[in-house]
Formats: structure tokens, sequence, C-alpha cells
């Protein structure tokens, strides 16, 4: 796959000393602060709390209805690096692998919305047109495979003897964004049921051993050729009818555990 990875990108990456990165310290220092600090993190709640027999209009709901490029991501192979590492290695790494991702978000127009635990779910298109939001969502996810790679090689390998993986669903849709939590925090907060699809493609890359799923109403807003990717069926929990993806990543390198290799032979077997 050639990815589409601008010029200043890569001159950003390579200045980066991965390799220089200092060594965790010792458990016994003081723990870093978790990366959803470090990086914004806003729950995906909308909505003010209604109360008991309160009629929901419009105007009830703080917001608006926008057409949005949704991306969720998750470390595939990030629980055998908690359980083997200390507390502190483990908040270590994640901190920097939130902020290359933020990185690549942020430089293709997007932002952050949520992040928990190892994973991530970022918005594309506040400010632009869905044609433009959905090719900026498909090149942050390039940009992080290749930033993954670079971290990979340059840190995780040398130092953990353990590169990590990434699944990343992308879909686009019709959501409601407003700026009200369930706390009256004030944060941006979206929801809508392309919501759910896009993190249940996310989820369905582990059972189609493919690390990028773009679903067909995404995929037609990209300037692609209609045959240049496998495309599938596929079921996905809690939605009824079948959504079509395209299979547009690599295969993953770790094997499925047992729970998962029932799924994993149907999903290869179409």
């Amino acid at each position: 796959m050639k990815l589409n990875i601008s010029f200043c990108k890569k001159n950003r990456l390579a200045n980066r000393n991965l390799s220089a990165l200092a060594l965790p310290a010792p458990v016994s220092k003081p723990v870093l602060q978790p990366a959803t600090q470090e990086v914004e993190s806003l729950p995906a709640t909308l909505g003010r709390a209604v109360q008991p027999h309160e009629h929901i209009t419009q105007q009830n709901i703080v917001g608006e209805e926008k057409q949005l490029a949704l991306m969720f991501l998750d470390i595939r192979n990030f629980t055998p690096f908690m359980e083997q590492q200390s507390p502190y290695d483990v908040v270590f790494v994640i901190r920097k692998l939130f902020a290359l991702f933020n990185d690549s978000i942020q430089e293709a127009g997007g932002r952050i919305v949520e992040t928990q635990g190892d994973s991530i779910y970022a918005v594309f298109g506040l400010n632009t047109g869905i044609k433009n939001a959905a090719q900026g969502a498909l090149d942050a996810a390039r940009s992080i495979f290749h930033d993954l790679q670079v971290f990979n090689a340059g840190y995780a390998q040398p130092y953990f003897n353990m590169p990590f993986e990434v699944g990343i669903g992308l879909h686009q849709g019709s959501i409601l964004v407003g700026r009200d939590d369930i706390d009256y925090s004030n944060h941006t907060t979206v929801m809508g049921l392309p919501v759910n699809i896009a993190s249940r493609l996310q989820s369905k890359t582990k059972d189609l051993n493919n690390d990028l799923l773009v679903s067909e109403d995404m995929f037609a807003l990209l300037n692609l050729p209609g045959d240049s990717y496998e495309s599938r069926y596929v079921k996905l929990k809690g939605i009824t009818e079948p959504v079509q993806v395209r299979l547009m990543g690599q295969q993953y390198n770790y094997r499925p555990d047992n729970d998962d290799m029932m799924d994993y032979f149907m999903a290869m077997a179409g």
C-alpha cells in the first residue's frame, strides 16, 4: 500500500530520535499521569439530563446535526504488554503512542473526542465538508500506521521486544454534535448510530484479520477505484442489517486466541 504522507510529515518522523527516548524510570518513582490527560479526553454522552415526564424536543438538546467522518482506534496487543510490564512502563508507553496518534489526527484535520484505556475515538469534518473529512480520516489512519512502524522499530522492539499493532474502523454519517456533557461541563459531545457502527467496525478488524476497515458509505466519498479494495458484508453487534465494508489495511501478525478462533475462521471463509 502506498502511504499518502506529506514530506513535512516524513521529516517530522525522521527528526524524532525515538531510540534516544529516556528509558522508563524504576517503578519506585512517581507514576506519570495517564495519557488521557495529555490528549484531550471528552466523554461521548450528549444532552442535558431530562426530568421525569419532560417532553424531549430539539430545544431540550444543545447541539447541531453534522455529517462527519468517524475513527475508532484500538491498540490490539496492549493487554499482554500490561501483563508483562510494570504500571509505570505501561503509562509511559501509552503516553508516547497517544501523542504520536494525536499528531497524525490533528494534522489531517481531526479531533480526538474520547480516549479510554488503549482506545481512541476521533472525528473529522467539524470545520470542513464531508469529502475532505473522509479523506482526512483515511490520511490520518495511514499516517498512524507509519508512525507505529517507526515507534516499533526505534523503541518498542529494542526496549520491550514487543511491537504494537492497531485496529482502525472508519465510517461517516449524520450525528448530533453538542457542547454540553452530562455534568454541564461544556465539552464537545457527539452521538448517533454512525458512532456505534464505526466502533463495531474497529472491533471487526480482529475477526477479518485486517487492521483497517472502511465502511462502503465512507469509501464512496474517497477518490479511489471501485475495485481497488476487497469488499465484504459483515454482521455487526447490535446492528440489524449487514454492513458493507472495504478491507483497506494489512493482516495482523498475531494469532487469534482460542476464544476468537471460530469467529476468525468464519470470517476468513467469507
